[in-house]
């Protein structure tokens, strides 16, 4: 099968199946190519030792979640000199490594965290609160330490703080923060 315009796909990269049911689409991906560069010496490798099936999650569609079935294969290093005998191929435009969301529906989310300020966004995707907290804890602390694409973003975020009826928090243990965006800046409220 095809790529469809609502899952853009690389090259080598084909849709086998999809399977929907009430509340979500699960789509097998599979690879074509008939090699893979060990990402270690950059040899090409071609014999293919074993595969396993990762769960992403990606942006919603029509009101469902959509999970991507990706069949990924592990191959041989055909270079001796190598220390990874054995390495699994890599699709960085779709999904980096050990993640579980796509890189489009973690760019989405984080959009939505900055435009709600953390809170709960009303989207159909499989994520907790939680979750998007910690994405804008990462992206607070590592984008924005040098002038990116989303620093314009960060200057639109509403201050935190105000007078609460609730005393301050204590900061907790050294290097943690006392919020998900830093301490509060409120003790002597009224």
């Amino acid at each position: 099968m095809e790529g469809s315009p609502f899952l853009p796909l690389s090259d080598g990269l084909h849709i086998e199946q999809v399977t929907p049911s009430t509340h979500e689409l699960l789509i097998s991906v599979i690879s074509s190519s008939p090699t893979a560069c060990c990402p270690l010496c950059g040899v090409q490798a071609w014999r293919i030792h074993s595969r396993y099936t990762r769960r992403v999650a990606d942006l919603p569609c029509a009101g469902r979640h959509v999970t991507l079935l990706l069949t990924v294969r592990k191959f041989f290093c055909p270079n001796a000199a190598c220390s990874r005998t054995i390495f699994a191929e890599q699709f960085p435009e779709l999904v980096p490594s050990y993640a579980r969301l796509t890189t489009r529906l973690r760019e989405a989310l984080v959009a939505l965290g900055f435009a709600t300020s953390g809170g709960r966004p009303r989207i159909r995707a499989k994520i907790y609160q939680r979750s998007l907290v910690r994405l804008l804890k990462v992206i607070q602390g590592h984008a924005f330490r040098s002038a990116g694409p989303l620093a314009p973003a960060r200057a639109r975020l509403p201050a935190r703080g105000g007078c609460s009826p609730h005393p301050p928090r204590s900061p907790g243990p050294p290097g943690r923060a006392a919020t998900p965006f830093g301490p509060r800046s409120d003790p002597g409220c009224p």
